[in-house]
């Protein structure tokens, strides 16, 4: 099957093996928490901090989050293979198995997969102004994509943002409904999970 790179699908051949990955609404779903999927969001899409410290931990979070999403953006293909998992050390630890894919590749595929699964890649709409983001509920889009598209459950659940935002607008300019993520939520997001993070270890 063809990947439709435009609705952010991603074709991979390796090893002999073809790959899809679809980041659809579905897939941002089963990423976590409507909560994870905000935190996931900020986390691939931000820059590095310049501390040292902090740049370690940032790069295994966000290493972390990018095979999730990867994972869920598979459905029942395996990835084992192709960019390797978590597995158990024997001592009660956790460690990554590596696959044949760079870590870097697999980081860079996560943020394009999540921009247009969560964010939706298209241009963003003059005036946008709100409160940032602290959850990401798939089934609000799915459920407007029902109202207002006319389309099945599952074919609802199968778009990506950028689909979605892509007909919303073409049906409904300006469209109704919930928006998508922003790189302004982004930037908000991490400065409240920087402040959330430096309570809990008792920093002011």
């Amino acid at each position: 099957m063809r990947a439709l790179t435009a609705i952010g699908e991603v074709g991979i051949e390796a090893g002999g093996r073809s790959y899809l990955l679809r980041p659809s609404l579905f897939s941002m779903s089963q990423i976590g928490t409507p909560a994870d999927i905000v935190e996931a969001t900020a986390i691939l899409l931000s820059p590095e901090p310049d501390n040292a410290y902090v740049l370690s931990k940032f790069r295994k979070a966000r290493f972390e989050w990018a095979l999730t999403v990867l994972y869920a953006c598979a459905g029942d293909q395996d990835l084992g293979d192709l960019i390797g998992g978590m597995v158990p050390t024997g001592r009660g630890r956790i460690a990554y198995a590596a696959g044949k894919m760079p870590l870097y590749d697999i980081v860079a595929l996560a943020q394009g997969l999540i921009r247009h699964g969560v964010m939706g890649d298209v241009e963003p709409e003059s005036g946008r102004v709100g409160e940032p983001m602290k959850e990401f509920k798939a089934a609000e889009y799915v459920a407007a994509a029902i109202a207002h598209l006319n389309m099945s459950e599952s074919d609802a659940w199968n778009m990506t943002m950028t689909s979605f935002v892509q007909v919303m607008r073409a049906k409904y300019p300006p469209k109704p409904g919930p928006k998508p993520m922003t790189v302004g939520d982004v930037d908000a997001t991490l400065t409240r999970l920087a402040k959330i993070n430096a309570l809990r270890s008792g920093k002011k």
